[in-house]
Formats: C-alpha cells, structure tokens, sequence
C-alpha cells in the first residue's frame, strides 16, 4: 500500500465477520508481541481514534484496527506489515468499508 493513500481499498457487503473478529480477538496486542510499537495499530487524537484486536490465526497473526471519529472503517494489516512502522507513518493496512453502514465521508 502506496504511504499517501487515501481511500477505500476494498468495500464489503456486510461487516457481520469483521465485527466477530473485533468482538472476539484480543485486546491486548502488545502483550503477545511486546517489542511492537503500539503507534502502529492504535490512535487516540483530537482528528481520529483507532483502536485494535490482535487476530490469532495460526502461526500467521493479523491486526484489525477499527476506526472512530473520522474513520469509521476497519484496517487489516500483518504483524509483518506492523513492524515495517515507523515513527511519522500512518497506520497501514488494507482499509475494509462495510456495506451495510453506508459510505464513508471520504
């Protein structure tokens, strides 16, 4: 993913799984992987609040961050993909738009 992108990478029809995902992953990234920093999934700002599950899957972890205040999508990104963050990026991921809960104002 190009660092200035700005849009919806993917639009899902419905967010029922993604909401699961969120709804059941853990809550605590950094306490399964300590040496990340946690600037690379979650945001807490005057502009934009993300906060963030750590998605188990095998030997292949995920992060699904979930976006409020200007931003009310899911970001989907690999631990590997996390790692590559750096102080000054925003958080990436490929950005997921439900559907189901209309556009987005971007």
């Amino acid at each position: 993913m190009n660092p200035w992108d700005d849009d919806i990478d993917m639009t899902v029809l419905d967010c029922k799984l993604l909401d699961y995902l969120w709804e059941t992953g853990e809550q605590n990234v950094t306490k399964y992987y300590p040496n990340l920093d946690e600037r690379s999934h979650s945001m807490d700002n005057w502009a934009a609040l993300w906060d963030s599950r750590l998605i188990k899957v095998r030997e292949h972890d995920m992060i699904l961050s979930r976006g409020s205040r200007c931003c009310g999508w899911y970001k989907l990104m690999s631990m590997d993909l996390a790692f590559l963050w750096k102080p000054g990026d925003a958080i990436m991921g490929v950005e997921l738009e439900c559907m189901n809960r209309g556009s987005s104002p971007r």
